[in-house]
């Protein structure tokens, strides 16, 4: 990852005590989270549970756990929020980065303990409805701002990447963006949410070997997953691997 991108921000936020911390007026969400390995950023996630974090399977690539930490409630990548231990990564058994990062790109990142919520640190509800062609959604942008792409009909999306070298791996699983003005992909965050009206509906993939010319960002559909996410959580949401404390970043 460039070094733009790891200019990103995430949270409208500051430190965890409530110092805020905010040097743009445009506001990015409390549920976004920088996944770091030795305080460099590699993907976004977003908050769906006290100690769960969503993100994109292929972030699993530069995942290590020891070194690896998910910040919470900054827009200073630098300085300020939390900074909590991640104690396991589950990707979705049917990933393959071998199949372009596409199907199946989604993942959970358990914390080894529960985020501390306040008005910078917030999980978001998690949609099982589809999202309507052509609606507006927000993500994160690479230089700390909203971008707003607009969802296209699936039709469409398997159309522009028919006999393409991707084209067999985009299927009902992903949620195909555009930017409204040109109609063209939209850079951002790997693994960073797609959000409908408060709700998040999608998980965000940056352009890949086809993407950054014409095609559209062929992200994860969150509404798919739902039971996905839903069951994993239950399934690994013991308390065993709870140790130690977040510690805050000065």
């Amino acid at each position: 990852m460039g070094p733009t991108l790891a200019l990103l921000l995430l949270v409208c936020g500051g430190y965890a005590s409530g110092q805020l911390k905010n040097d743009r007026p445009n506001l990015v969400g409390p549920y976004h989270v920088s996944l770091q390995v030795n305080g460099r950023q590699y993907c976004g996630g977003t908050i769906v549970d006290d100690r769960w974090i969503l993100t994109a399977g292929k972030c699993y690539n530069e995942y290590s756990k020891e070194n690896s930490t998910a910040v919470v409630g900054t827009n200073n990548l630098q300085t300020g929020g939390t900074s909590y231990l991640i104690d396991r990564f589950i990707v979705h058994s049917r990933f393959q980065s071998k199949q372009f990062g596409i199907p199946h790109n989604i993942a959970l990142v358990r914390l080894t303990t529960p985020l501390v919520y306040n008005k910078f640190v917030e999980k978001i509800e998690i949609s099982d409805k589809h999202v309507p062609d052509n609606a507006t959604l927000s993500s994160v942008g690479t230089d700390k701002s909203i971008n707003m792409v607009k969802a296209l009909p699936q039709e469409e999306c398997l159309r522009q990447y028919h006999n393409t070298i991707m084209g067999p791996f985009v299927n009902v699983g992903n949620l195909c963006t555009v930017n409204p003005a040109d109609q063209r992909p939209t850079f951002g965050i790997t693994g960073s949410g797609l959000i409908l009206e408060g709700k998040l509906v999608g998980v965000f993939r940056s352009p890949g070997l086809l993407g950054r010319y014409s095609y559209p960002n062929a992200n994860t559909r969150v509404s798919y997953y739902h039971d996905w996410i839903q069951t994993t959580i239950a399934n690994n949401s013991d308390e065993a691997a709870i140790t130690g404390r977040p510690s805050v970043r000065n």
